[in-house]
This record gives C-alpha cells, sequence and structure tokens, in this order.
C-alpha cells in the first residue's frame, strides 16, 4: 500500500523548493516512497528532505498520509517550522487535509507556545462566517 499517484493532469506538484527536473521515474517511484517512510520512522530528518526532494524532481504527488508522516516526523525532530511548510504544501496541492493532522498541527504548534500558528491554522480550517461542520466539530473537541 503506497501513498502515492503520478500526476497525469499536467499540473505540477507542489514542492518545497524543488527543482522540475525530470529525472525519469520507471520501478524507482515506490522503492523511493519506501525509503522516504522509512526515514520517517526512524527521524531521520535529513534523509527525509533528501528523498523528498528527490520524489519533487520525480514530480511525484505524494497523497496526504505520506505529508502526514513527514509532518509528524518535524515535529518529533523539533522542525514545527518545516512541519508548517509541509502543511502548506499539503494545502496548496488541492489535497483535502484531514482533521486528525489539523489536531497533530495545533496540539504541537500549542506545545510549543506558538498561539499565532494555532490560529492560521484554525483559519484555514474552519474560515470566519463558514459554518462549524462535522470536521470542524471533532478539532474543537480535541
Amino acid at each position: 500500500m503506497l501513498a502515492w499517484a503520478e500526476i497525469r493532469t499536467g499540473r505540477e506538484t507542489a514542492c518545497i523548493g524543488g527543482e522540475e527536473e525530470d529525472e525519469g521515474r520507471g520501478d524507482h517511484t515506490d522503492a523511493t516512497i519506501a525509503k522516504l517512510i522509512n526515514a520517517c520512522q526512524m527521524n531521520d530528518i535529513q534523509m527525509v528532505f533528501a528523498i523528498y526532494e528527490k520524489l519533487c524532481r520525480m514530480r511525484v504527488q505524494l497523497y496526504e498520509g505520506v505529508y502526514k508522516l513527514i509532518i509528524e516526523c518535524c515535529m518529533r525532530t523539533q522542525q514545527l517550522g518545516h512541519a508548517m511548510q509541509f502543511y502548506e504544501t499539503l494545502k496548496g496541492s488541492g489535497q483535502v487535509v484531514s482533521s486528525r493532522l489539523v489536531i497533530v498541527l495545533i496540539e504541537a504548534c500549542a506545545k510549543e507556545q506558538h498561539p499565532e500558528k494555532v490560529h492560521t491554522i484554525w483559519k484555514d480550517w474552519c474560515p470566519s462566517g463558514a459554518p462549524i461542520g462535522r470536521s470542524q466539530a471533532e478539532v474543537l473537541l480535541s
């Protein structure tokens, strides 16, 4: 079970400072994503960044589950700024951000005493004047 898909619509993948070089994808994509997941699990943040950049050059679109692993790895290694960058990249990719990821990010920002980041995430999740739905209520109750 790998959380990736090729972009077939011609849209470019959002990357953090990534190049647009095409390295050829072939069978290397699955193995590269597996290495990224392993690096996240091992909290090897430098390897995570290196593999992520390689995936960007390969133009591989990552799904929310992989971004969540990267963000959690960033938080475990005290890289909250990078976690927020990956959150922004995830949002910019047009994917729906789950309430679980919002909760994880809000809790991490609150723990690190960054109320402005908590506020930013909440505003993204529940814009002013928008009705509070089930997902937003789940975040509020957490």
